[in-house]
């Protein structure tokens, strides 16, 4: 037997006259609500309606996202993505020791004890309000970069590790005075 078969196909476009999905549903009548799911309407409205759906365009701004942070206000900015994008010095372990020296530091209680510094990790990123700006309190020792890898556990791959668990280890926050207080933690 012979086989045979088409290599080239003759497509013409053409105006339909109407609105291309009047034209289909008037085709298509037992078929007429599937048009509708893939095309908009008034695109402008439609596109503006889809990307604040995907978080993309939000217009205003927003009193949980892009807060001002800076050095005056007492924080020192270490490592960020997104918008704050600063890269961590590429030595992971000297970024680490670095990490480490801060929140060792040796912040002090208003009755003048010591205790680690609070960390602050800001996420202009994160859906949820209440992970946006979460204050991170340490109660025990941070034991060697070997077991726990802190600046990490931020910026990448956070875990309840077993050296940070949470209750035990370390406590969360949704402001620094409730951190420095230990209350509504």
């Amino acid at each position: 037997g012979q086989i045979s078969g088409i290599t080239s196909v003759n497509i013409q476009y053409e105006d339909c006259a109407n609105d291309l999905a009047i034209t289909f549903k008037n085709n298509n009548p037992d078929q007429a609500e599937a048009i509708d799911e893939h095309l908009v309407g008034n695109c402008d409205q439609d596109l503006f309606n889809y990307l604040n759906e995907e978080k993309f365009l939000i217009p205003g701004k927003s009193a949980t996202k892009y807060l001002d942070i800076s050095e005056e206000d007492g924080w020192t900015f270490v490592a960020g993505e997104g918008i704050r994008f600063l890269p961590p010095n590429i030595d992971a372990e000297a970024a680490d020791a670095s990490f480490r020296s801060l929140v060792n530091a040796g912040c002090k209680n208003d009755d003048g004890t010591t205790r680690p510094c609070i960390i602050r990790r800001f996420c202009d990123s994160c859906n949820r309000d209440s992970h946006r700006d979460i204050y991170y309190k340490r109660l025990t020792d941070i034991p060697p970069h070997d077991e726990l890898y802190l600046l990490d556990l931020f910026l990448n791959n956070w875990a309840s590790a077993p050296a940070n668990k949470l209750g035990v280890d370390f406590e969360l926050y949704s402001t620094y005075e409730d951190a420095v207080s230990g209350t509504n933690a």
